[in-house]
């Protein structure tokens, strides 16, 4: 009996503690665990972190070593590419040598043609100029003449305009020459003479029927223009066909010229002269205004004075003895300048030579820009200028005692090849008033 008293009263305390601890838990917040003590091996965490940091310095070493690596990589592979475009470069050079002597061989055959009015330029065409009588009768009359090569038809026709100074000639021709002469009347005289032959007497008349002459006078132009029908079919060379034109005008009248497979034969002429000649070789006196305009491919040109202007010819030689304020474009030819005043702007490429014959005292500026055209300028004792001359894959070659170099880029004992050079100099006593300045590439420059 007792003991069930006990173990009853064991039990009632054991639940009173229980809700008396449950009660100041409430009442007071746990405090927080305590921080754990330190490991015994803290010290290897320090020398673990000395290990991090010399590997990540080894490993920035590492970049490093590899970012130069690339650099030295890089720098080989941009010797050997140098060394590859060195190469390259040797083979286009030679390669465009080689080009430029065909270009010579097939100028000197161009030369044939423009100096020879004789030569067939199409099989179906021939001049015969020098068979050409200017003291026929001009009429509208239609001869006939047996001829060793076949039937020849001529007919002829004459027009007159009145003019004042105020207009312009347009002549358009083909197949001929244009000949033109001035005279002191206020009138322009146009005659032409038109040539047909065939190996039979219809073709040759038909031949003849297909060119036609048309001419007017609208506001202030008077024009002239040679109109030929398609040929038929076939290919007899003894079908020809030849359009004479022999013309009298004012000499400061505007001439706009074009001709095509033939020639123009110019006198002195003060107004404004405009010239289009394909196939064609054009011969000048003196084209006296500066506003002059000359275009031609093809063919020759020869001028004795050009006052100024501009000129665009290709495939051709052009010889101008003298020149003034000259713009030109010169391309696949030749060009010779006999004595060069005033300005000069040059463009040239592709050309069998340049040759000048004299630079004037009244020399102000001359620009040059050149590609694959050699070149040579004579100067005269007495001259004084300064020069600005740079060539690339070529050479500038001097042998006169009066030129003086103050500056040359690169310089001499510079290491390391550089295929453009550039020299400043001067000529005599030099002169900032009288420039040269020359842009060569891959043609040499000489000062004779």
């Amino acid at each position: 009996m007792k003991s069930k008293i006990f173990k009853q009263s064991l039990l009632a305390m054991v639940i009173l503690l229980t809700m008396s601890s449950a009660i100041i838990a409430q009442e007071s917040p746990v405090a927080p665990p305590a921080p754990p003590e330190p490991p015994e091996l803290a010290p290897l965490t320090e020398i673990q972190v000395s290990d991090s940091t010399s590997f990540q310095l080894k490993l920035n070493d590492v970049h490093v070593n590899l970012s130069n690596l690339h650099v030295k990589i890089n720098r080989v592979k941009m010797q050997k590419l140098n060394q590859q475009m060195k190469l390259n470069m040797k083979k286009f050079d030679k390669q465009a040598k080689l080009f430029s002597k065909n270009m010579v061989l097939k100028m000197d055959s161009l030369k044939t043609f423009a100096y020879s009015f004789d030569t067939n330029i199409v099989p179906q065409i021939a001049f015969g100029f020098k068979d050409f009588d200017q003291n026929f009768s001009y009429n509208t009359n239609v001869t006939n003449s047996e001829q060793s090569d076949g039937i020849e038809k001529v007919k002829n026709y004459s027009k007159s305009y009145p003019v004042d100074g105020n207009d312009k000639l347009k002549l358009d021709n083909q197949y001929g020459r244009i000949t033109v002469n001035t005279w002191d009347r206020h009138e322009v005289k146009v005659d032409i003479q038109i040539k047909a032959s065939a190996n039979q007497d219809n073709d040759a008349q038909s031949l003849l029927d297909g060119v036609q002459i048309s001419d007017s006078k609208n506001g202030d132009v008077v024009s002239f223009k040679t109109n030929i029908e398609r040929m038929a079919n076939g290919r007899n060379r003894n079908r020809k066909i030849e359009v004479n034109y022999i013309v009298n005008m004012p000499a400061k009248m505007q001439l706009d010229v074009q001709n095509s497979y033939g020639s123009i034969v110019l006198p002195d002429l003060d107004g404004v002269v405009k010239i289009s000649a394909s196939y064609s070789n054009v011969v000048a006196q003196s084209l006296n205004n500066p506003a002059n305009e000359i275009e031609g491919s093809y063919g020759s040109l020869k001028i004795g004075v050009l006052n100024g202007g501009k000129l665009d010819f290709s495939y051709g030689n052009v010889d101008l003895a003298e020149s003034n304020n000259l713009k030109a474009d010169v391309n696949y030819g030749s060009l010779k300048l006999g004595k060069i005043k005033g300005h000069a702007d040059l463009n040239l490429s592709y050309m069998g030579g340049l040759k000048i014959g004299e630079l004037d005292n009244s020399l102000k500026r001359l620009n040059i820009n050149s590609s694959y055209s050699g070149m040579a300028i004579t100067i005269p004792d007495n001259n004084n200028f300064d020069f600005d001359v740079t060539v690339s894959y070529a050479g500038f070659n001097f042998n006169n005692d009066k030129i003086t170099i103050t500056s040359k880029t690169p310089a001499d004992g510079t290491k390391g090849w550089n295929p453009t050079k550039n020299y400043k100099g001067h000529f005599g006593k030099g002169n900032p008033d009288s420039k040269v300045v020359i842009n060569s590439s891959y043609g040499s420059v000489k000062f004779d």
